[in-house]
């Protein structure tokens, strides 16, 4: 007979695992330099955007 006791334990730690990465991942950014260089509201900041708010920063545009 083989020992499925635990099966049920380890399923939801594994269900409590995701779900609390996808509420940490959901929530919004707070930072306010953040919600000013994230112009359209996608919670990244890509290069034209960070340009357009810092024309002259001295880094290297990788694209």
């Amino acid at each position: 007979m083989k020992n499925t006791t635990q099966l049920p334990i380890l399923a939801s730690l594994l269900v409590f695992t995701l779900l609390g990465m996808e509420i940490s991942v959901a929530q919004p950014a707070i930072d306010p330099d953040f919600a000013a260089l994230d112009t359209n509201g996608d919670g990244l900041i890509s290069w034209p955007e960070y340009a357009a708010k810092h024309p002259v920063s001295g880094r290297l545009n990788p694209a």
